[in-house]
């Protein structure tokens, strides 16, 4: 990519471009003159004006870091500023590949499915969302010359500015003086975020506006719910070293050989079908899934798929994002078994299943358990 870049760059500087002209008519000169092939380098305003400007890109742009690209799927980015155009503020969030954050995401606003809420311990994806992803942090990193806004607070720890206001640590400490950490406060409104009668109460609110966090009336139930987005919080970052369901059963086919290369490879994981005894119609049975020609899924409990996240459960994420596809314009096929494959851990994504099955009926307990809301 890199080359066919700079291969492009240096053809444009052979024609002897006149200088003349402000930034954006010389990006636009560029960009016109320019032979684009979406199957060498994907070109975008901010790529023609760095030709435009005679710059060169060179492995020091890189910057790769793990995402989280969908809820429970993590895959690599390229988070060079050069290589990854729109970054939006997300560099202050995670500026670097060991920078540690917490973020909670929820869809942007006037998003087509119902609020979800997923907190995330990577770089988001613009469309971990599909319609779009707005993010809060615990911290933010301070620039070097970053001066704290009005409503930040302006404790510095190692880089880091804490994301509460001292006006909202405050009233929470009203509560209970021992509220004295930041991710005390974080992790109530992760909490509050998963409440059913704050969902009920804020549903058509929450279609065209941030999340307003409600304050409860006694310590006791903001501890409970700070306890619980904390567990929420755990439980929805660290889903790769959970356990997998124990009841699941895996049926494997006639000459399964769990030692053939393509063992453990998934193309597109789906339901098989039944008769549904009222309508005689075929159906998804959703306590089974075929992985692939050799392993299906079997004894899946139906309430786990009442764990969703927007328009499909958490299970549904599973199967719809990992699977291969090929991008047209490209031609470059994305296929999540090389996540698998590079992490020396054939059995990742059959095992992702499992645990997102634990993940899901464990967030339906913690949900349940969540004290009433005086609304």
């Amino acid at each position: 990519m890199t080359e066919a870049y700079n291969a492009a760059a240096d053809a444009y500087d052979a024609l002897k471009p006149t200088p003349a002209g402000n930034m954006t008519d010389r990006a636009k000169r560029a960009e016109a003159a320019i032979k684009r092939d979406p199957r060498a380098f994907s070109w975008n305003r901010n790529a023609f004006t760095d030709v435009a400007r005679g710059s060169r890109y060179s492995a020091e742009d890189r910057m790769v870091m793990r995402s989280s690209y969908r809820p429970f799927h993590p895959r690599w980015v390229e988070a060079g500023r050069r290589f990854n155009a729109m970054t939006y503020r997300l560099p202050r969030l995670f500026p670097s590949p060991d920078a540690a954050n917490l973020v909670i995401t929820v869809p942007t606003l006037g998003a087509r499915s119902d609020f979800a809420t997923c907190t995330t311990a990577a770089l988001p994806d613009l469309h971990l969302w599909p319609d779009g992803t707005i993010c809060f942090p615990l911290y933010i990193y301070a620039d070097q010359d970053d001066t704290p806004g009005f409503f930040a607070r302006l404790t510095q720890k190692g880089g880091l500015r804490q994301n509460i206001t001292d006006h909202a640590l405050d009233l929470y400490r009203s509560l209970d003086t021992a509220i004295e950490k930041d991710d005390d406060v974080f992790f109530y409104v992760y909490g509050i975020l998963h409440s059913p009668d704050y969902r009920t109460a804020f549903a058509a609110d929450l279609k065209k506006s941030l999340p307003r966090i409600p304050q409860v009336e006694t310590a006791v139930k903001f501890w409970a719910f700070s306890r619980a987005g904390r567990e929420l919080a755990e439980l929805h970052t660290d889903y790769e070293s959970v356990d997998i369901w124990p009841e699941l059963k895996l049926v494997f086919a006639a000459g399964f050989d769990e030692q053939h290369a393509d063992a453990y490879r998934v193309l597109k994981m789906k339901h098989p079908k039944l008769t549904d005894s009222a309508s005689g119609t075929k159906v998804d049975d959703r306590t089974r899934i075929v992985y692939n020609d050799w392993i299906t899924v079997d004894d899946i409990p139906e309430r786990a798929y009442d764990y969703e996240l927007g328009s499909r459960s958490a299970i549904a994420w599973v199967m719809d994002s990992w699977r291969v596809r090929t991008d047209k314009a490209s031609g470059i096929m994305n296929d999540p078994n090389a996540w698998a494959i590079e992490h020396d851990d054939p059995t990742y994504i059959l095992d992702l299943v499992g645990r997102v099955v634990t993940v899901s009926l464990r967030t339906l307990d913690i949900v349940e358990s969540l004290p009433t809301l005086s609304l």
